[in-house]
């Protein structure tokens, strides 16, 4: 079992998500792929399950005697959004929140909806 210290994500190629589409910019031009059920989030560890949305990252992992080895693994579209925004909508370390877990991250989900006046699965329709 490797650490959650020794783990880089790198962007290669095109974007590629799977589950349910949201309003994110990254998105435009993204590849969609099955669901992957059952496998862990990078982030929170708690397996996805069908019907989740998230992305799919290239982690970059060297093995102690061994080579660098690059792998795709999920993260929870809320998960990955926590980390990038969750400080600005109080869902934090700063505020109290273990970001590490989903709740937090569905909180943080919900905060930027709320903040954008519509649900992120929504398109916009103001353009």
């Amino acid at each position: 079992m490797w650490s959650r210290h020794c783990r880089w994500v790198v962007p290669v190629g095109n974007t590629v998500y799977f589950g349910p589409w949201w309003d994110a910019p990254l998105l435009d031009r993204a590849d969609q792929a099955p669901t992957p059920v059952g496998q862990p989030c990078l982030q929170c560890a708690e397996p996805i399950v069908e019907g989740d949305r998230g992305l799919i990252h290239i982690t970059m992992r060297k093995v102690p005697g061994g080579p660098l080895e690059g792998r795709p693994e999920p993260i929870h579209a809320e998960c990955n959004l926590i980390g990038v925004i969750g400080h600005q909508v109080g869902v934090c370390r700063c505020h109290g929140y273990d970001t590490s877990t989903r709740a937090a991250a569905q909180l943080a989900w919900k905060r930027v909806g709320e903040w954008r006046g519509r649900d992120l699965g929504e398109a916009n329709t103001n353009v």
